[in-house]
């Protein structure tokens, strides 16, 4: 099997555990914070990123043109859906939620890169980290500006 089917067999794994976890409803009340924050959101990264080279996609076959793979933003997407689904409600869970979701993140960013279909050209932990950070707490901050949470 060619390795750049490997995009579309994420998606569709994680579009069926979007199934298997979020109820439609709540993917319906998610889904403009998904596809702003999660697809529109990584495009708007690579085009960040693009002139530093800090990170490419690579054997995309048909599945991309220039810089941009077509089916990453669609899987943000569809993690971002699940991501503010289980969001904690509560302040101190939060922080903890959105530093395991960037460990997560650069994991994964590893194990692409081990898939050779994603490469860091300017490390593999300090800057994948320190980018999902940031883009999940803003995304959090964000989130939680228009569905307040409780403190605890």
């Amino acid at each position: 099997m060619p390795v750049h089917f490997i995009y579309p067999i994420y998606t569709a794994v994680l579009a069926l555990a979007l199934v298997a976890v979020v109820p439609k409803e709540q993917m319906r009340e998610q889904a403009i914070h998904a596809i702003t924050f999660g697809g529109v959101g990584s495009v708007v990264m690579v085009f960040i990123y693009s002139p530093f080279n800090a990170f490419e996609w690579m054997n995309k076959g048909p599945f991309g043109y220039g810089n941009i793979a077509f089916f990453p933003p669609l899987a943000w997407t569809i993690y971002f859906i699940i991501y503010f689904y289980l969001l904690p409600r509560k302040k101190p869970w939060i922080y903890l939620f959105v530093l395991f979701a960037a460990c997560y993140s650069t994991l994964f960013s590893n194990v692409l890169m081990n898939l050779e279909i994603f490469r860091w050209n300017k490390g593999r932990l300090l800057l994948p980290f320190f980018l999902y950070l940031s883009w999940f707490a803003v995304v959090t901050w964000l989130y939680t500006k228009v569905h307040p949470v409780k403190q605890e």
